[in-house]
């Protein structure tokens, strides 16, 4: 069992994120036994390659944990809450209740785009963080995740009805495992098709992880994204794994380019991120051209 480290400072980095419009709330929060298990259940997933599970714990257990994180909403000058649940968070499967650095960034950079009306579908949505804040600058967003997430996104998005009452997202069961190498199951096609119908922009955040879930992901964004003026934004931290993921991607006719590349530090959206961390966002297009693995377009 791993020991563990001390709580870190308050960090630079941190007090900088207010500034940009995060503000975490340690209301109710507690540290949980179990992060090791967590971590070790994730690095053995094949998280990044050469990565133990001591140094993914100390990466978790470095990231300020809190009940709930309140996400600005620049063009309201008002604040978002975003619940958290960390007696959710043990386990393989808990990733799902926690806020991740990608989400942060891609909601912030995507505050930047006209999203009113914009028909969204967040895949992977986890605490809902993007598509909650589309939904409250006026997209029509469904959330969807696997069946563990949804108590908690049903929760965050009855938040959405204070900004905005016509506006609050749809949150649905959308599980990866339908789409496996043999075939496609019944109800599963069927909700993706109407998901795709639905859907003007897909959007996911840190969901390029795991690589034995990287056929699943593929197939179902493939299977989402139909018509070529549709389009997925993806937002992931950089992790060493990312390049077999889009080269699956490709492999299915869908066309990947570089929007963004966010480093920590940097004066916009990256001082969300802490020190070293880096974050790239991904548009991905039907029958789009791809560019070659690593290219960058812009830096955020």
């Amino acid at each position: 069992r791993p020991k563990r480290p001390a709580p870190p400072a308050r960090r630079p980095a941190l007090r900088e994120a207010r500034s940009r419009g995060v503000v975490l709330s340690q209301s109710g929060a507690r540290r949980l036994t179990g992060h090791d298990e967590h971590a070790r259940a994730l690095a053995s997933g094949g998280m990044q390659a050469g990565e133990t599970a001591e140094e993914l714990f100390e990466e978790m257990w470095d990231r300020e944990t809190a009940a709930s994180i309140d996400i600005q909403i620049r063009s309201r000058r008002r604040c978002l809450r975003v619940q958290q649940d960390w007696n959710a968070s043990v386990g393989p499967h808990g990733i799902h209740s926690e806020v991740w650095p990608a989400g942060l960034v891609l909601q912030s950079w995507l505050q930047d785009q006209p999203m009113t009306d914009v028909r969204v579908v967040e895949i992977g949505a986890g605490t809902g963080v993007v598509g909650l804040v589309l939904a409250v600058l006026g997209a029509r967003v469904v959330l969807t995740d696997a069946a563990p997430a949804l108590p908690l996104l049903a929760h965050n998005a009855a938040a959405v009805a204070d900004f905005n009452p016509r506006h609050r997202p749809d949150v649905r069961h959308l599980d990866w495992s339908w789409a496996e190498a043999c075939g496609v199951g019944g109800e599963e096609l069927v909700a993706l098709e109407e998901l795709a119908a639905e859907a003007d922009v897909v959007v996911a955040a840190d969901c390029i992880y795991n690589p034995s879930s990287f056929p699943r992901l593929a197939a179902t964004l493939a299977a989402l994204l139909r018509r070529r003026e549709q389009r997925c934004l993806m937002a992931n931290a950089r992790r060493g794994v990312e390049d077999a993921f889009l080269a699956l991607l490709r492999e299915r006719g869908l066309g990947v380019r570089v929007c963004s590349c966010v480093r920590a530090g940097t004066e916009v959206h990256g001082p969300l991120l802490r020190a070293g961390e880096e974050v790239v966002i991904y548009e991905v297009r039907p029958g789009g051209a791809s560019e070659p693995p690593g290219a960058e377009l812009s830096r955020g």
